[in-house]
């Protein structure tokens, strides 16, 4: 993972990991770099309502894993 051209090691592991994760998954990214920019999300169905108008992305996680009972 000692790739030159990478600036972060995330990024570095994305381009190991990526293919078999996007097989795995249906999970891909375009970019490797984050910003701290709100994003629309919607969500609907059974549990939506978890969902605040305002959330932090590890929250989401949290409600994700509940709803998929990962934990």
């Amino acid at each position: 993972m000692d790739d030159p051209e990478s600036t972060y090691l995330s990024s570095a592991m994305t381009k190991v990991v990526a293919k078999e994760l996007l097989k795995k998954t249906a999970i891909g990214w375009t970019s490797n770099n984050y910003t701290s920019e709100c994003i629309d999300l919607f969500a609907f169905g059974p549990g939506s309502e978890q969902i605040a108008p305002f959330i932090k992305n590890y929250e989401l996680f949290v409600v994700m894993t509940k709803a998929l009972k990962l934990s």
